[in-house]
């Protein structure tokens, strides 16, 4: 394969990573446009044999499309947080709950502060905040508490299965989202489907027969808008335990599991602060957890506290709204040096339903991420502009400054120049965080924070492709003999390895090449090294030639499954490699950062060793 045809084939592999454009094309073989033998396949390739004879290649593409809109052009994001709203297939969801109300119509999203999922009852939400001190015991054993989640390991009561958020889709699943038309006791929401999205936000809507929620979310959003086609807004607490209802004006009063009966709230939002008390774990102490949720109805409306919802004769505390077809839900954040097992400041609480009641209807309809760079005398040459579009819901008038953000460590470590909100709710630099308002997350403090946009500003130093050394001889001539065994010793079943396994056997290779450049200078046989490089190069260039071609011997024959070969999934603008080593790299779109991440390495490394050696005869002897 010479210069023109590798570059194009480096060409296809970073096209594969971003999008697809298609050139010419001989029945389901494309070629890239610039010319060239790299190509790939828009069919699915059909069974084969690996070259033990034994091993049957059958490739499995995604047994569904995108769950989006009829229409929709875009190519939807397969690793974004919302990702799991878009692909639903219902022969892969979650266990289903004995529970009607709680069976999952897709797997749980992680937008943070919050984690979510649509059900049957409505959108389940709760914090997205694993309580570490919760005991579990397997076998007599703690498996959780004292500091540290369950996870995998399970625990007794739950059948041994574990009950982590990140597995088997458990959250505690405080809320439920819907309307007057259809709530838990109907568990009537039957489907999902993706509406819209931007660069953080997504759009989603949940419905039954006789309600359609439309629902906007965000990654870093304290809120929850929702809006309702038929009924009025109704928000069921399931996990209410210990409560006290803060209203936005007026008193507040106590209110335990299972009391509401027709309580009037006179204003139009409030908060709940739900205790959960727990019992010791081993060797512990008994422990409450503390979560604010907020509530926010339309203007002028007010609310009711009722009895109607009920897990089998258990009343779950219900709020309903006068009127409106929308509202928004609300994760309080707790104040710095605090954390979920601190009780809430009652008046702190009130101060902050007022400040994020003036923010509750801003809705984000649109957000931007735009790298930029500037060279800076300070270093610091690259920056990161957010910024949404906000736009009132209905005839609402929210504050300017809108919207209130939870903020990424990442976004606020070491920039000063990022604004936060302080406990007197003003605006403060970052570097004052321990001022701050901030929810628990697993990725550290997320801070409050307002406005419609932000810029950070990043010192990214220079970065070598491979280590720079200077050995002097004996060392260099001992490295010079481990490239040569590392080539000599490669794995004889390569060709029966897919694209995780192969491209790991590659990278180890492409990855001697610029050693090879380092120490050739200084070993007693420059001649020797050199060679070893070029038979490197030359086994990885071929071995890259056949994955970055869907036909046989650079003919119009397909391949097989079994040949090594990428093919293309217009439904989900993605090419899939096959045979892929069976991390469902195929069927589930999955790990396509750690294969092709390889690929791109060793394009990388070719195309370097090319660039040094000029009209090198291997070139031509290659492909």
């Amino acid at each position: 394969m010479g210069r023109r045809s590798f570059y194009s084939a480096v060409l296809l592999s970073v096209l594969f990573c971003f999008f697809v454009s298609f050139g010419s094309s001989s029945a389901d073989i494309v070629t890239p446009p610039g010319g060239g033998a790299g190509s790939y396949s828009t069919s699915v390739p059909g069974q084969g044999t690996k070259p033990d004879g034994v091993t049957v290649v059958k490739a499995v593409p995604p047994a569904v499309g995108p769950n989006v809109l009829p229409g929709e052009t875009r190519k939807v994001p397969t690793s974004d947080w919302w990702t799991p709203l878009a692909w639903v297939d219902p022969a892969d969801l979650p266990d289903p709950s004995t529970k009607p109300a709680m069976n999952a119509l897709s797997w749980q999203v992680f937008s943070e502060p919050f984690v979510f999922q649509p059900q049957k009852g409505g959108l389940a939400a709760a914090l997205n905040m694993p309580d570490s001190r919760r005991a579990a015991m397997k076998d007599g054993t703690i498996t959780a508490g004292e500091g540290f989640m369950l996870e995998v390991v399970g625990d007794d009561t739950h059948g041994l299965k574990g009950i982590s958020p990140y597995f088997n889709a458990f959250f505690d699943q405080d809320l439920y989202l819907g309307s007057t038309a259809a709530g838990w006791n109907e568990a009537a929401y039957t489907g999902v489907k993706v509406t819209g999205w931007s660069d953080w936000f997504v759009n989603f809507s949940v419905s039954s027969p006789g309600e359609v929620l439309d629902i906007t979310a965000g990654a870093g959003s304290p809120f929850l808008l929702i809006k309702t086609k038929s009924g009025r807004p109704q928000a069921t607490v399931r996990t209410w335990n210990i409560g006290k209802v803060i209203p936005l004006e007026g008193a507040g009063f106590s209110l335990n599991a299972g009391m509401a009966k027709d309580q009037d709230i006179p204003s139009s939002a409030f908060a709940v602060i739900n205790h959960v008390p727990f019992g010791p774990a081993a060797g512990g102490s008994e422990y409450s957890a503390y979560t604010v949720y907020a509530f926010f109805g339309p203007s002028g409306s007010t609310w009711k506290l009722t009895d109607v919802q009920k897990d089998e004769g258990r009343v779950l505390n219900t709020a309903v709204c006068s009127t409106g077809n929308y509202y928004a839900v609300a994760l309080l954040p707790y104040a710095w040096g605090k954390s979920i097992y601190d009780e809430p400041d009652e008046a702190k609480v009130k101060d902050l339903l007022a400040f994020f009641s003036r923010y509750a209807f801003a809705e984000v309809t649109d957000t931007r991420v735009t790298p930029g760079y500037a060279p800076q005398a300070d270093g610091h040459d690259i920056s990161v502009t957010y910024a949404c579009t906000t736009v009132p819901v209905g005839t609402e008038t929210p504050a300017a400054g809108a919207p209130l953000r939870a903020m990424y460590p990442h976004q606020y470590l070491g920039q000063p120049q990022v604004y936060i909100i302080d406990q007197l709710l003003k605006q403060v630099s970052s570097d004052s965080r321990e001022q701050g308002w901030y929810w628990p997350s697993l990725k550290g403090p997320l801070l409050l924070a307002s406005g419609n946009s932000f810029v950070n500003v990043l010192e990214v130093p220079p970065c070598l492709p491979a280590p720079v050394d200077a050995p002097e001889k004996a060392k260099a001539d001992r490295m010079a003999g481990y490239i040569r065994q590392a080539y000599d010793s490669r794995n004889p079943h390569f060709l029966n390895q897919g694209s995780y396994f192969g491209a790991q056997e590659m990278h180890r290779l492409a990855m001697l090449l610029p050693v090879a450049d380092m120490i050739k200078s200084t070993a007693s046989d420059p001649a020797a090294v050199e060679k070893a490089a070029e038979d490197i190069y030359t086994y990885l260039a071929g071995q890259m030639g056949i994955w970055l071609r869907a036909s046989r011997d650079g003919g119009t024959t397909p391949k097989n499954a079994a040949e090594r070969l990428f093919y293309y999934d217009s439904r989900w603008g993605s090419l899939i490699p096959t045979p892929e080593d069976g991390f469902a790299a195929d069927s589930l779109l999955n790990d396509h950062h750690f294969h092709y991440g390889y690929f791109l390495k060793i394009a990388t490394e070719l195309a370097r060793w090319e660039k040094t050696h000029p009209g090198h005869s291997s070139e031509q002897k290659v492909g």
